[in-house]
């Protein structure tokens, strides 16, 4: 049996817990522990998760107890609980997704993650290199990892959503801080190399990459408006120290720490003097940028005859000025 897509909504065999008791089978939420009931909407009937593997003794119990051990295993969907139950599940969906980002990542690019400095400065610039690479050129082998870059920038979006009422009334009782819960999602996100990729396709200036990678930018321009209506703002505000354009050095300060980990915590010997270091740069600063991005895909529409991509061009300009209009108005 295959193992199921770890970018699948909302990760069923992470995000719900099942009571190992084969004549109980009840469903729970990881975050909360509450008892949970997922409907399937196509159908309208409630379904149950696998606690264990059918077996030879399963058709000697009764129909009702061999149903709760046996029918299919929830997979997401606006007829899963778990999507509006508490911020804590959301929490750890989003951590999930980074983590099989991460894993793909490594596999993709064909890099070590290491505690070195020196190291982690060589993998560094190998991971630039890499993503510069798929940015610039059309390569099938690369095709992968752009799409599994994509579906990590929509699923962390999707739970970056508002609860519902009765999710946000449950948090509350439950005395959740909602500032802790920001500082969470702020530790995961800075912790992964998500923004890392994100910072590396908002540095490319190249208007002809912004098309021929709209859906892609257009995921990374629609997680920036989510971090931002989810109160994340603080996290495109964090500073990188980048490699200098001219610089090749692969010496401990050439960009060695996780790029995204919170700037409090770089090592101050990592300053921006040292040789091959170039300025610290914030995905906020990034969108500083964006306003000239934004004219020269203006541009060249009156040059496009594809009426496709005519429309993604203007979703591209219209998220843009939803980015600008927001730094304005101090929203990062």
């Amino acid at each position: 049996m295959t193992s199921p897509d770890p970018f699948s909504h909302p990760f069923a065999s992470s995000l719900h817990v099942v009571c190992n008791n084969s004549v109980c089978g009840a469903v729970h939420c990881r975050g909360c522990l509450q008892a949970i009931k997922c409907r399937d909407v196509d159908n309208h009937s409630d379904i149950q998760l696998s606690s264990s593997p059918p077996s030879s003794n399963n058709k000697h119990r009764s129909p009702k107890a061999r149903g709760k051990n046996t029918t299919s295993a929830c997979a997401g969907g606006p007829g899963c609980a778990i999507w509006n139950c508490c911020k804590t599940v959301r929490a750890i969906a989003i951590w999930e997704a980074l983590g099989a980002f991460d894993a793909v990542f490594a596999t993709e690019a064909a890099f070590q993650v290491s505690e070195s400095a020196q190291h982690q400065g060589v993998g560094r610039q190998h991971r630039e290199t890499y993503v510069k690479l798929l940015i610039s050129k059309t390569d099938k082998s690369m095709r992968r990892f752009e799409d599994a870059f994509l579906r990590t920038l929509r699923v962390v979006g999707s739970w970056l959503q508002a609860p519902s009422s009765s999710s946000a009334s449950r948090d509350d009782d439950d005395g959740e801080d909602g500032e802790s819960h920001e500082t969470l999602l702020s530790h995961f996100l800075l912790s992964s190399f998500l923004l890392e990729v994100v910072h590396l396709f908002l540095s490319n200036n190249a208007v002809r990459d912004w098309i021929a990678h709209s859906e892609t930018y257009l995921g990374i321009l629609d997680l920036m408006k989510k971090m931002l209506d989810y109160g994340l703002g603080s996290v495109l505000r964090e500073r990188v120290y980048v490699a200098a354009p001219s610089s090749s050095s692969t010496t401990p300060g050439a960009g060695v720490y996780n790029p995204f980990a919170s700037t409090s915590a770089a090592p101050s010997a990592y300053s921006s003097t040292l040789p091959g270091v170039g300025a610290a740069v914030s995905l906020s600063d990034l969108v500083k940028q964006l306003e000239t991005h934004r004219t020269s895909l203006r541009d060249v529409t009156s040059k496009i005859q594809f009426p496709i991509t005519v429309d993604k061009v203007n979703k591209l300009c219209e998220s843009i000025s939803y980015l600008l209009l927001q730094q304005m108005v101090g929203g990062f």
